[in-house]
């Protein structure tokens, strides 16, 4: 049986157990579910099948848990798979020692501002008014916790050196971990082109290997924001902005950057339909003219704060961007007041205030009737594009340094990339191993939910089956559509305590 026909079938059922449960109608699979088709993307059909499961409310529930508590179990899976990866990536070339030209004695290794800010963050001041949804921190300068706002603070500092190679080098690693790591500076002209930052090791990893210093560094940069306090409020001012371009359009992002980070986001999207055992080659990161075509569509829509739904007619809306900054004020106020609770009441509430004040926003110029319509689409969109929006983190200057000082250590201290695209090609590996593991720590949450619900009806159906037997008959279905054993035994261990 092919993918499309199990996905036909365990919607089939579901649709029989509504009927019987609920005395729900019966699912219209083709025209309500896009999932269904023979893509192996599991998040949307399992988004899919949570949806026929249950309405707006409980869908919303679900994903504030997933948005406020979860990203700390992320950050520490991208951080595992980013240390592998880059050990795998210099030992095969390298003896992974730290090479003398980036040692703290010497002048260290250039890179250009443009190769590490791909989606030119740095044009956006801190202190401005959409400031606090890009950095975190700001306050605290080169002091800041937050190593993008820690990179901006150099350029502002060193700004105005006009000489050349000049500015002053500043150390980072001992506001989040006490120990200095890399001294870092900007200078606004270089030897060979303006706009640079100069890297090099702190002295007290001159005798220490490769490997320790990528670890260390990792370690030291806080994926999402500053570190210690919950950044959920930066994760969905990202999903929101790459749906309806809420923030892109009021900072005045050009066409260009829109149109990079559309093609950013459709190689995430090739490498989260793959399979498991494809090889990602060069096809996964180029473009024809239909993905061109829609790439430039999208960046229209974005850079005007537009998006349009599909209702009884095409139905364009605006999403404030007021929305995310008072949510994002919030989240830094209860911060200052009860300090780092990922997860908490608080934090929680104020999550679906603001999803609940974006869904609302859309519904104002619909029609009643498709108003339920389109607030559990929005809940879907938010799960359909949470992959992508933390992947997209990874292409930020604060990582990109990181790869790019691996990157010269392998191929020489002047290479380079052009783009975000060259760079995903030429890291394709560990940008697959990234995505795999953020996509499975989403489907086992997404399983767990669709068990609870499913458990549920199963019971209702029959009143005197245990959740272990239901368990098994969702395993069933989690089977079909290729889950492997192993996530589905990490997924039947943690839901134990369903209700």
């Amino acid at each position: 049986m092919d993918l499309l026909s199990r996905k036909n079938d365990i919607m089939s059922n579901v649709s029989a157990l509504n009927v019987l449960t609920e005395g729900l109608p019966k699912l219209k699979k083709n025209n309500s579910f896009s999932s269904i088709n023979n893509k192996a993307n599991s998040i949307d059909f399992l988004t899919d099948l949570i949806k026929a499961l249950v309405g707006y409310e409980e869908m919303r529930k679900n994903i504030t848990d997933i948005i406020s508590s979860k990203l700390p179990e992320i950050e520490s899976a991208i951080k595992k798979d980013l240390k592998n990866g880059l050990k795998e990536f210099i030992s095969c070339g390298v003896n992974p020692s730290i090479p003398s030209w980036l040692k703290s004695n010497t002048n260290g290794v250039n890179i250009e501002v443009k190769n590490i800010d791909f989606l030119e963050i740095f044009k956006l001041d801190p202190e401005s008014k959409f400031g606090n949804l890009l950095y975190d921190d700001f306050n605290s300068g080169i002091n800041s916790g937050d190593l993008n706002t820690f990179l901006y603070s150099n350029i502002n500092l060193n700004k105005s050196d006009y000489t050349t190679n000049g500015g002053v080098f500043n150390s980072w690693g001992s506001t989040t971990t006490n120990t200095d790591i890399i001294d870092i500076k900007f200078s606004p002209v270089g030897s060979i082109t303006n706009n640079i930052f100069t890297l090099k090791v702190n002295q007290n990893y001159d005798n220490k290997s490769l490997v320790e210093f990528n670890n260390d560094l990792i370690d030291s940069i806080s994926l999402f924001g500053a570190p210690n306090k919950n950044n959920a409020d930066k994760l969905l001012s990202n999903i929101v902005d790459s749906l309806f371009g809420s923030v892109s359009k009021n900072i005045g992002k050009t066409k260009k950057q829109l149109k990079t980070e559309g093609q950013i986001n459709k190689v995430i999207d090739c490498i989260i339909n793959s399979d498991e055992n494809d090889v990602i080659d060069d096809n996964y990161f180029t473009f024809t003219n239909d993905d061109l075509n829609k790439i430039e569509y999208d960046a229209n829509l974005r850079k005007n704060g537009i998006r349009i739904l599909e209702t009884c007619g095409n139905l364009p809306v605006e999403v404030s961007p007021d929305i995310l900054i008072e949510l994002t004020n919030t989240m830094l106020d209860i911060n200052n007041q009860t300090g780092s609770t990922s997860g908490s009441t608080a934090e929680k509430n104020a999550i679906t205030k603001a999803i609940d004040d974006i869904a609302n926003e859309q519904t104002k110029d619909a029609a009643t009737i498709d108003v339920p319509t389109i607030k559990i689409n929005f809940i879907m969109e938010l799960i359909k594009s949470y992959v992508k929006s933390l992947v997209s983190f990874i292409v930020s200057p604060k990582l990109l340094m990181v790869y790019i000082i691996n990157y010269k250590v392998i191929y020489g201290q002047n290479a380079t990339y052009n783009d975000p695209i060259e760079f995903m090609n030429k890291n394709k590996n560990l940008i697959k191993s990234i995505v795999k593991s953020v996509m499975n720590e989403v489907v086992k949450w997404l399983i767990t939910i669709a068990i609870k619900y499913i458990s549920k009806k199963l019971a209702k159906k029959y009143a005197g089956d245990t959740i272990e037997k239901n368990k098994a008959y969702v395993a069933q279905i989690l089977s079909l559509i290729g889950v492997t054993p192993d996530i589905i035994r990490q997924i039947q261990g943690f839901s134990s305590n369903i209700t």
